[in-house]
């Protein structure tokens, strides 16, 4: 099995002057933007893939990033991998949901004591270079919490 991630971090913002103050052109910004295709044998590799939608339960939810079940298909298993590309979105229409590694075998997704909050239907990309922390049995939960038994979706690739 192989795997090729293609990532677009890209946002373009046009500002149109007002009707009174046409001598001013307008401005279009979208030079920061980052893409590429990762693949096995890319500068920042990639081997496997996973991707679902969750359910917190009781407010909470740990991704094990060494068992990562998937419906109809083989458990994926990121040991000794580093997390290349991580995205999640909050599926709540009501309520923030914390990511953050776990207090117990935690990742740290976001560094050594981040996190990340997401309000109502946020949603984020991460693009790690090649510079997180390899998976291993020390270092292997992101946790997510949040209120009852709202939904997100989590995509991680990793090599």
């Amino acid at each position: 099995m192989s795997v090729q991630a293609t990532y677009d971090l890209k946002l373009t913002s046009l500002e149109t002057p007002s009707l009174d103050d046409l001598s001013v052109g307008g401005s279009v910004t979208d030079r920061f933007d980052l893409s590429g295709i990762l693949t096995g044998t890319s500068a920042v590799p990639v081997s496997k893939q996973w991707a679902e939608r969750k359910a917190l339960s009781a407010g909470a939810h740990n991704i094990d990033l060494t068992s990562l079940a998937r419906a109809g298909l083989a458990t994926v298993d990121m040991t000794g991998l580093k997390v290349q590309l991580f995205k999640f979105r909050n599926r709540s229409e009501a309520s923030s949901m914390t990511v953050k590694a776990a207090a117990s075998l935690g990742y740290a997704i976001f560094g050594a004591s981040g996190q990340h909050v997401l309000g109502p239907g946020e949603a984020l990309l991460i693009y790690g270079a090649d510079q997180k922390a390899d998976v291993a049995a020390d270092e292997k939960v992101i946790a997510v919490t949040g209120t009852g038994t709202d939904a997100f979706d989590v995509q991680i690739v990793a090599g």
